[in-house]
């Protein structure tokens, strides 16, 4: 089986690094640079993880969050350089600190990816 993952990071670099670390491991990789646009390609797309940035142009990650949870309790990992977002508690919450470990990061969406 074959693992959806949407990757939401404004920073172009830093998503393009994760997608394509996760493209390599095996992972099928849906892209947003923001919030709003991650609602709206979730619309069309159902992926087995969620691993968004904290720090969002318009809706923050933890926004998101509370959006979501409104209608899903997808697998949700969060990243943050600023350990906003580490005291959040949902279902299915995980907090990454940037920079992170390729190897965690990998490993944690194995975990939720199976689990949903």
């Amino acid at each position: 089986m074959v693992y959806k993952v949407m990757v939401i990071e404004d920073d172009d670099e830093i998503r393009q690094a994760i997608s394509s670390s996760l493209r390599q491991d095996g992972f099928n990789v849906y892209e947003a640079n923001n919030a709003f646009d991650a609602l709206e390609a979730l619309e069309k797309e159902d992926p087995h993880v969620i691993v968004s940035d904290y720090m969002l142009p318009g809706m923050n990650g933890e926004s998101l969050l509370i959006q979501l949870r409104r209608q899903s309790q997808i697998p949700f990992i969060m990243i943050s350089g600023f350990s906003k977002g580490k005291d959040i508690q949902s279902p299915n919450f995980y907090y990454l600190d940037k920079p992170f470990d390729w190897d965690q990061m990998n490993q944690l969406i194995k975990k939720c990816s199976s689990s949903s």
